[in-house]
């Protein structure tokens, strides 16, 4: 039934008068990189139709000749005229929009004489503005995170650790694992650390591992103020995606958190803390807290994120 579908959304996409297609690569669970395409074309009611066209299997490289050959040996085989094609849309990776080997501009001038418009993932780009430069932030990020692996990538630990959190009836039965690949990660990760901070603490104690910045205000200040803006840009995430996204509406979330950064940065120079309720919450908890904040320098790290947004 499978090979069936897959027939008919070929045959409709070959007998359209134009198409466009999106694709993104990736590697799998087996270290097997794969090339995922989607493609929208008219049917023969000129009615607009959006379908999974292929998934391939990349052969050693992926760079962006590597995609074209994938791209066009398919296309060639399944009879699909490439003539037809009118838009490509890729993520932001150097071997898709890379300006001299980049697969688009590869398959650009393949296509000569036929013009084809050309889109990237604007989340793709979002995400890489977040990574932090602030050498202190991103030790506290890296701590976060390695205090997660050890409980969850030991099956043994994990077992133990979920039957710790059921026992006590807290609000979350389990804590996620952080991957830099999806988008969201950071800020679920955080959220869930920070809930859960007194049992991980306990719990890696009893394990025979200890993590002494857990208990220093510092390094609580930059771990509540990094949770609080991934929450910020997760909500920037989530409203770039899902489908009918305009592009101007998607720009004017961009420049809108653009003015975010500058009022946070202008907000925390005063202890302003309506934006970063979590940041908040440890000034409460400790009395000097709120004196060290100005040693942190967290104003520089909205000023990075706005530069490199802007870039």
């Amino acid at each position: 039934m499978g090979e069936n579908v897959q027939e008919q959304v070929i045959k409709a996409v070959g007998e359209s008068p134009f198409f466009s297609i999106a694709m993104d690569e990736s590697t799998d669970i087996g270290d097997v990189a794969r090339l995922l395409v989607w493609v929208r074309y008219l049917d023969q009611s000129l009615h607009p139709k959006e379908e999974l066209l292929c998934l391939l299997q990349l052969q050693g490289h992926t760079r962006g000749e590597d995609i074209l050959d994938s791209i066009c040996n398919y296309f060639e085989t399944h009879h699909i005229p490439l003539d037809s094609l009118v838009s490509i849309t890729t993520d932001g990776a150097p071997a898709m929009v890379g300006h001299e080997r980049g697969f688009v501009s590869l398959l650009k001038k393949k296509l000569t004489g036929q013009p084809v418009i050309d889109y990237h993932c604007i989340i793709h780009q979002e995400v890489l503005c977040a990574k932090l430069k602030h050498g202190d932030l991103n030790k506290v990020l890296k701590l976060a995170v390695k205090s997660v692996n050890f409980i969850c990538a030991k099956a043994l630990n994990h077992r133990l650790f979920k039957a710790m959190l059921q026992d006590s009836e807290d609000e979350y039965t389990d804590l996620l694992m952080h991957t830099e690949v999806r988008w969201l990660s950071k800020g679920k990760v955080l959220e869930q650390f920070i809930a859960l901070l007194p049992e991980i603490e306990h719990f890696v104690n009893s394990r025979g591992q200890t993590f002494p910045e857990l208990k220093d205000v510092k390094w609580l200040l930059m771990l509540h103020f990094l949770s609080d803006l991934f929450a910020h840009f997760n909500s920037l995430y989530l409203m770039l995606q899902g489908k009918q996204q305009l592009v101007w509406s998607m720009m004017n979330g961009i420049y809108s958190f653009e003015s975010k950064l500058v009022l946070f940065k202008e907000q925390l120079h005063v202890a302003d803390f309506t934006h970063f309720p979590k940041l908040l919450a440890v000034t409460q908890r400790f009395p000097n807290a709120q004196e060290m904040l100005p040693t942190l320098n967290l104003g520089a790290c909205l000023e990075d994120i706005s530069r490199e947004i802007k870039r």
